[in-house]
């Protein structure tokens, strides 16, 4: 990893979710192939605007087994600048209750649902932005935002996608894409009716 450079200041310091399919995709700086090529950028750039990522204990499992040599450095930096955010450890067992009762997902979905459910809740506990490969699961959540009002406002990037207007949001010099949302803007958001208040929600 280069040199370490001054923090680039944007408007917004966002917590992020980070997916170990994204430290595992991640090349060297000489790796031009485009998933390598875009991850590793995409780290770069999280490590040098002020951004910063949380952690789970499962997530950091999850990490310790697949991390990329670029990605060991990436993370070592991060906490040196104390950039990484320890989630609690404390279960959302509302969000968990949620997920296990969802209607309409083959039992491959609810599967996979289960595996990544703790990317949601550590976003869900920040500002609820997770970037990840894993276009499923993206579709998994879609199926069942009706029946979630936990899954708000919450975005699932895939940097691959559209890797110029990421970076560029990153620096908040564009506009989020809509197609980020689980729940488009367009589309009426589910009852909050029964949902678990979490500490510091509400009055």
């Amino acid at each position: 990893m280069p040199a370490s450079k001054p923090l680039r200041k944007a408007r917004v310091s966002r917590v992020l979710v980070v997916d170990a399919s994204v430290v595992r995709a991640a090349g060297s700086l000489e790796a031009i192939e485009p998933v390598p090529a875009i991850c590793r950028d995409l780290l770069q750039t999280i490590l040098e605007v002020c951004h910063r990522a949380c952690i789970s204990d499962e997530l950091r499992e999850e990490w310790r087994r697949h991390l990329s040599r670029f990605s060991r450095t990436w993370l070592r930096s991060m906490y040196a600048r104390r950039k990484i955010i320890t989630v609690p450890t404390e279960p959302d067992a509302g969000l968990e209750e949620n997920f296990l009762q969802v209607r309409g997902l083959s039992e491959n979905e609810q599967q996979a649902l289960i595996k990544d459910m703790h990317l949601v809740k550590a976003a869900i506990a920040y500002d609820k932005i997770i970037m990840s490969l894993d276009d499923r699961t993206h579709r998994i959540l879609r199926k069942i935002a009706d029946q979630n009002p936990g899954l708000v406002d919450l975005s699932w990037i895939n940097p691959t996608t559209n890797f110029k207007l990421t970076k560029e949001w990153l620096h908040e010099t564009a506009a989020a894409d809509p197609a980020w949302l689980i729940i488009p803007a367009n589309r009426p958001k589910p009852s909050r009716r029964g949902h678990r208040q979490r500490p510091g929600e509400g009055g």
